[in-house]
């Protein structure tokens, strides 16, 4: 007897609380445009005045790269709002899929390097200001700029092989990191971005605001 109530219980168990994943149908639409819209208005403003201005010190370069990055993300973000919209359907094709993933990181890990560029510009400013006046220049501002893209380019390549379409329920979906068969190769690709994108730059940035 105990044996079937077991059965029972597990089986009315798994009744009383269902994955239901709705709310997001209408929750991130609304969210995404939200953010399209704001980030519009708000990184485009910035970039206006910046573009406005004679002479650009290293603040500024810093702040138009931040939103250059912002904007790399907002431009993902109509097909991300349409993917939803019809219920995690991507009608887009593969490469439009590896677009929109590759874009997103390079917002997350640009936004984070250039994060430690400022971070690094700060704390010689505050612990060294006379003898860190060679180095808080504009000319090195820009390369410590070009230098972030050009790692987060290097760093996010694979991103276009792993990241792309396939069928569940007969819906076509855009993965967020690759397919099911491809996850044992992706895990140690994603494990060093995490510690080369994320980690190390966070270290730095707490040892900077320390």
């Amino acid at each position: 007897m105990e044996g079937p109530k077991g059965t029972e219980n597990s089986t009315s168990g798994k009744a009383l609380c269902p994955l239901v994943e709705s709310y997001k149908y209408i929750l991130l639409p609304l969210t995404y445009s939200s953010v399209f819209v704001l980030g519009l208005l708000l990184n485009g403003a910035m970039l206006r005045l910046s573009c406005c201005r004679a002479n650009w010190t290293c603040t500024t370069i810093y702040l138009v790269n931040l939103a250059v990055a912002d904007l790399l993300y907002l431009f993902s973000l109509p097909l991300l709002i349409v993917n939803y919209l019809l219920q995690d359907t991507w009608p887009f094709g593969e490469l439009l899929c590896k677009l929109v993933r590759f874009l997103f990181y390079a917002n997350l890990y640009g936004s984070i390097l250039l994060l430690t560029c400022i971070s690094i510009h700060r704390f010689l400013g505050i612990c060294h200001p006379i003898r860190s006046l060679p180095y808080r220049t504009r000319r090195l501002a820009a390369a410590g700029t070009a230098t972030s893209w050009a790692l987060v380019f290097l760093q996010l390549l694979p991103t276009l092989i792993y990241a792309r379409t396939g069928v569940i329920n007969n819906h076509t979906v855009c993965y967020d990191m690759t397919s099911p068969e491809n996850l044992s190769g992706y895990f140690p690709y994603g494990m060093a971005l995490t510690a080369s994108g994320f980690l190390f730059p966070f270290l730095v940035i707490l040892a900077c605001y320390a």
